[in-house]
């Protein structure tokens, strides 16, 4: 019996059936079989562990089938409790598969060490600024009688004077003495000619004044280390931290007193011209 022969009709039937034969083989596997083999649509949430302490982790992300990995690289902040999550990645809230593995950063137990920068003569604003670029914070604030309004005049840590370039924990609080700009403490400049260089320097400490330049004249009246004039003149007005400038005569008084003696020895005319 011959066959018929199939007609070009035929074969573009087949061919139309094989095509979409294919098709739909290929939805099926893009929308089926791959999305079921990859989880497709399952995700989880990544819930937020910073702040939590380390011990608490492995449970709390095992209940959630996520894993970890603490990185060797620990960080540290004043604002959490050390052996606690600093930082983590991916972020909480962030979407992910099961079995992902959360990497953690540590706060350390015990910070590290950074220099102290130098903040005397600063603004506020300036040493404020130093200070957070260091890692450390502002502490208690004081003021002191000063011109230079708002200029740091002492840098302290804990109860001792810290200079620049000495180690103290990050995350460390510094405390400052400001300069308060004298406020409104006015008063009569004292009379000092006539004193002592020692009872002088005694009524200039004693009224928050500063000793300024001292100028050492011959002394034609046989009496060594008397002050013989002052800037600004008795009666004129002044306020505290004001410099005090004085005129005086060679040589030292005669004192039986040894830390007068040892006074007058380190401010001897030699030692401050």
């Amino acid at each position: 019996m011959a066959v018929k022969p199939r007609s070009f009709i035929d074969f573009l039937k087949h061919l139309g059936l094989l095509a979409a034969i294919g098709l739909v083989v290929a939805l099926l596997f893009f929308q089926v079989y791959l999305p079921y083999l990859t989880n497709h649509g399952e995700s989880i949430t990544v819930p937020d562990v910073v702040g939590m302490p380390i011990d608490e982790v492995p449970d709390f992300l095992s209940q959630r089938d996520l894993r970890f990995e603490v990185l060797e690289d620990s960080g540290f902040s004043e604002d959490y409790p050390p052996l606690t999550i600093l930082q983590q990645e991916p972020a909480a809230e962030t979407q992910v598969k099961e079995g992902r593995k959360i990497y953690l950063t540590i706060n350390v137990v015990d910070p590290p060490l950074v220099p102290m920068p130098n903040l005397l003569a600063s603004s506020y604003t300036n040493a404020r600024l130093l200070l957070r670029n260091q890692g450390l914070r502002v502490g208690e604030i004081t003021y002191r009688p000063d011109r230079a309004e708002g200029t740091v005049l002492e840098q302290w840590f804990q109860e001792h004077k810290i200079s620049a370039g000495s180690m103290v924990p990050k995350g460390a609080a510094i405390n400052l003495v400001l300069a308060d700009g004298y406020g409104d403490r006015d008063f009569s400049m004292p009379l000092l000619k006539g004193l002592t260089y020692e009872d002088a320097l005694f009524k200039i400490n004693g009224s928050e004044l500063t000793l300024g330049k001292i100028t050492y004249v011959p002394d034609t009246a046989g009496t060594p280390g008397l002050v013989i004039g002052q800037f600004p003149d008795p009666g004129n007005g002044v306020q505290t931290g004001d410099p005090v400038d004085l005129t005086v005569y060679e040589g030292m008084a005669d004192s039986e007193d040894p830390l007068l003696d040892s006074l007058n020895q380190t401010l001897s005319p030699n030692n401050n011209r």
